[in-house]
């Protein structure tokens, strides 16, 4: 009886859950009252999923590279993560303010998240608010999806300053690649699509990466093509230091030299194709002995890959160091005798760059 009974409130905690995602999916918005507010110049709040040191993703290099530049440019730069971040990713550590190359993180710090997702994005917006008014930016910058334009157009709204939107993905299109194709022409797609068209639309500048993406985001989602502006991935570091010989590299990582190696640096997930990458390898390795395999990186398709290699008999000639180092990130891409960029044909990967 007791088992039923704990099965039964965890029944109606997901339901509530539920219903709470459905209305942000469905239109619902925070809202804050209009706050007297005069702005220090030259001072921008960036509102992030995550950052540096906690992740060390793509997303989090880019934000510390824009923070960087800005810094540089004489602006006062300051960074800010979602509510409970970076105990969310599991680490317990953070400090409420850290300096890392000038920018300022700051964290929002929680002793409980609210269960809905209305209930925490209203909270964090009033604590998005709050530190507003402690930082005095003139203007708040955040990045997909369509979440955070939520938290940050309310919070602009509020103050009366400008905000800019950064696409960085087509996250409809993300949460679509993972399932069978009917998700595209699903009601929360639908809805997806709309709420992400809503915040460019509304956001006084949009930044994305490239131009399929502002294709996607003028033609698809209504936003004025005169307001969007392109800032693509690129490199810097190490990366722009005269490149070690691929058996160099392989040597300062570890790995054989005397091989001919393919393979990529990437997210490990199900649309960047990596299992034809190693079924292709299988069928080329009987030829070519020394040829050899490296997948550098991390995500949900981790396992299934690694087992799809043992199971067609090349995971002694597959290596996946994981996520590396950013120190040594540089020297996975020069291990590399040929690059592979073997992406599913889908709308994500047709629209989204690399």
């Amino acid at each position: 009886m007791e088992a039923l009974e704990c099965g039964s409130r965890r029944d109606v905690r997901q339901k509530r859950r539920l219903e709470s995602e459905m209305r942000v999916f469905e239109g619902w918005t925070p809202v804050l009252d209009a706050v007297p507010y005069t702005p220090t110049p030259r001072t921008v709040l960036h509102f992030l999923t995550n950052s540096l040191p906690y992740t060390a993703s793509g997303y989090a290099q880019r934000s510390h590279s824009l923070l960087r530049a800005q810094s540089r440019a004489g602006w006062a730069v300051h960074a800010v993560t979602r509510q409970g971040y970076p105990a969310l990713v599991g680490k317990l550590t953070g400090r409420e303010t850290e300096n890392i190359d000038g920018v300022h993180y700051h964290r929002l710090f929680v002793a409980r998240l609210p269960s809905g997702m209305d209930q925490r994005l209203q909270e964090q917006t009033a604590a998005l608010l709050k530190l507003c008014l402690r930082l005095r930016p003139e203007v708040l910058h955040t990045t997909t999806h369509f979440v955070n334009a939520l938290v940050v157009s309310t919070v602009a709204r509020a103050l009366g300053i400008p905000w800019v939107y950064e696409v960085r993905g087509l996250l409809a299109e993300t949460w679509a690649s993972s399932r069978p194709g009917s998700a595209r022409h699903s009601e929360r797609h639908r809805n997806f699509r709309r709420r992400e068209s809503d915040a460019t639309r509304c956001a006084d500048a949009v930044i994305t990466l490239g131009e399929a993406m502002k294709a996607s985001i003028t033609e698809e989602g209504g936003c004025a093509p005169d307001k969007v502006e392109l800032i693509p991935n690129a490199v810097g570091g190490m990366f722009l230091d005269t490149p070690r010989s691929p058996a160099e590299a392989r040597m300062d990582v570890g790995l054989d030299p005397d091989t001919l190696t393919i393979g990529t640096v990437s997210s490990l997930v199900g649309y960047e194709g990596l299992d034809d990458l190693i079924r292709a390898f299988a069928l080329l390795s009987p030829e070519i002995p020394n040829l050899r395999c490296l997948i550098v990186g991390d995500g949900a398709d981790s396992s299934r890959l690694r087992n799809l290699a043992r199971e067609l008999g090349v995971s002694d000639s597959v290596s996946f160091p994981g996520r590396v180092d950013s120190a040594q990130s540089h020297l996975y891409h020069q291990a590399l005798d040929i690059f592979v960029l073997p992406r599913k044909n889908l709308a994500v990967t047709r629209t989204v760059t690399p």
